[in-house]
C-alpha cells in the first residue's frame, strides 16, 4: 500500500496527522482502490482545504503535487503509472486536474485516467464516474471533443501553409520506429523513466512525455471498449457546422443521410468564433420529442462553452441529442447519465475566447459570492473562483469593489482577509 508521510498540516479543525503520499513514496506496486489527488489551484493555497475535503469523503491515500503545469507534476505521473483497472481517483474539483482553471487540460487528464480502466470522482461537481459508467462515457466524449478541435486547428494551419508553398511544421525529431519503441518502454511496469529515454534519444523530456500522452489519448476510451453501437435516427434532424469547402459539407450531409436522418442543416462558419444563427434558430424551434443528430460533438459547436450551452438548451426544450461518433443517444436512460456529467462541467468552460472580456458574474452571483465571504472570511480566492466559475483576478476585483482587501501575506499558507478598506 506504500509508506505514508505523516505530516502535521493546517486543516479547518486544527493541526492533525494526515497521511500524504508524495511522488516518490510508494514502497510497492500493490493496487490501491481508493486514491485521492490534490494540487493547489494557485500559489497562495497550501492544499489544506482540498485535503480536508478528500478525507471527509473517505479517502485515506492522497497523492500531492505543488502548484504547476500538469506536464511537470511528478506525483500525478506516478499515480497514473500505478493505476489499475477498477481503481477510483477522487479530487475536490476537476479543475485540480488542469492548470489555472483550464477545463480542456483537465479533460485530457480525465481521459488518461479513464483510458487506464480506472474511474474518476469529483466532489464539487458531484461527478461519480466508475469505469464503464454512463458518466465516464460523457467525460470521454468531452475529452474527444477537445482533441478533435485541436486536430482541426492543426489541419487548418497545415492546409494554409501548403497553399502558401511552405512546408507545414518543423521536421520530426523522432521517426516512427523511435516513437513505437518509446511508447513500448513507457507502457512497461514499471515504466522506463522519461529522463532516461530523453537522454537515450537525444530529445527534450517533454518530447518523450508528449509521445506517451498521445498513445494514452489515441483510443479515448476505457480498455476493452469497442466501437459505438449503431443508433437508429430515422426521421431525426441532422446538423453539422463546417469551415471547409463545399465538398466537405457535401460529404457530411451524405453521411447524415446514410444514417437515416430527415432534414439536414449544414452551417458554414467564417471562423470558430462566428455565431451560428441556423443552429440557434433550430434549437429555438425544438419541441418535446424532437431529435437532433450530429456526426460527433465536434460538429455541434466549435467551442466547448458553446457545445455545453447547446446541449443544455436541447435538454431544456425536451428534445434529445444523438451523437453518432460518440455513441450518445439522449433518448435512452443510459445516455442521460453521460449528458448530466457533461453539463456538470458547464460552469467551468471558458465563457469567451482569449482576448475578450466579460462581466463575469450577474448581480445575483456577486451577492452569493459576498455572502460566502462573510460566512467564511478565510475562504481562499481559488476556492471562490472554482465555485463561481470565474478567474481569481475577477474574485479579487469584486471583493475590492465591495470594500474588502485580500492580503495573501497576512496568514501563512492561507489568503488573509481584511476590512480595513471600509
Amino acid at each position: 500500500m506504500g509508506i505514508p508521510l505523516w505530516n502535521r498540516q493546517l486543516s479547518p479543525t486544527g493541526l492533525s496527522r494526515i497521511p500524504t503520499y508524495s511522488h516518490h513514496h510508494f514502497a510497492d506496486e500493490a493496487v490501491v482502490s481508493t486514491l485521492g489527488y490534490l494540487c493547489p489551484l494557485d500559489r497562495t493555497c497550501d492544499g489544506s482545504r482540498q485535503r480536508a475535503v478528500l478525507l471527509a469523503a473517505g479517502v485515506d491515500l492522497i497523492t500531492e503535487d505543488p502548484f504547476g503545469p500538469v506536464s511537470g507534476r511528478k506525483g500525478w505521473a506516478d499515480l497514473l503509472d500505478r493505476l489499475g483497472v477498477g481503481d477510483m481517483v477522487t479530487v475536490e474539483s476537476v479543475l485540480v486536474l488542469g492548470h489555472r482553471g483550464r477545463l480542456d487540460v483537465a479533460l485530457g487528464s480525465i481521459a488518461r485516467v479513464l483510458g487506464r480502466g480506472a474511474g474518476i470522482r469529483s466532489i464539487v461537481e458531484g461527478i461519480d464516474a466508475p469505469p464503464g459508467s454512463d458518466a465516464a462515457a460523457g467525460l470521454v466524449a468531452l475529452a474527444r471533443f477537445v482533441a478533435r478541435r485541436r486536430t482541426d486547428a492543426i489541419t487548418a494551419g497545415q492546409v494554409e501553409s501548403r497553399a502558401e508553398g511552405r512546408a507545414p511544421g518543423r521536421p520530426a525529431a523522432l521517426d516512427t520506429e523511435d516513437v513505437a519503441a518509446i511508447r513500448a518502454a513507457r507502457s512497461q511496469r514499471p515504466p522506463v523513466p522519461v529522463k532516461t529515454l530523453a537522454y537515450d534519444y537525444g530529445v527534450h523530456p517533454s518530447t518523450i512525455s508528449r509521445m506517451a500522452v498521445e498513445a494514452d489519448e489515441a483510443p479515448f476510451a476505457p480498455r476493452g471498449a469497442g466501437a459505438p453501437t449503431p443508433i437508429d435516427v430515422k426521421g431525426a434532424i441532422g446538423y453539422a457546422w463546417t469551415l471547409a469547402d463545399a465538398e466537405t459539407a457535401h460529404a457530411i450531409r451524405a453521411a447524415l443521410r446514410r444514417a437515416g436522418t430527415g432534414r439536414v442543416v449544414i452551417e458554414r462558419l467564417q471562423h470558430t468564433a462566428s455565431p451560428a444563427p441556423q443552429l440557434a434558430e433550430l434549437v429555438a424551434c425544438l419541441r418535446p420529442g424532437d431529435v437532433i443528430t450530429v456526426p460527433d460533438l465536434a460538429r455541434l459547436a466549435p467551442r466547448l462553452r458553446g457545445l455545453l450551452n447547446t446541449v443544455a438548451a436541447i435538454e431544456d426544450a425536451g428534445a434529445a441529442l444523438v451523437s453518432l461518433g460518440d455513441g450518445i443517444d439522449g433518448r435512452t436512460a443510459a445516455s442521460a447519465g453521460a449528458i448530466r456529467a457533461m453539463l456538470a462541467l458547464r460552469r467551468h468552460a471558458p465563457a469567451a475566447p482569449r482576448g475578450s472580456r466579460s462581466r463575469g458574474l450577474s448581480d445575483k452571483g456577486e451577492t452569493e459570492l459576498l455572502d460566502a465571504v462573510r460566512a467564511d472570511p478565510l475562504i481562499p480566492t481559488a476556492t471562490l473562483a472554482m465555485t463561481f466559475g470565474i478567474s481569481p483576478s475577477t474574485v479579487r476585483r469584486l471583493l475590492k469593489r465591495a470594500g474588502y482587501n485580500r492580503s495573501p501575506g497576512r496568514i501563512p499558507g492561507v489568503q488573509g482577509f481584511d476590512q480595513s478598506a471600509n
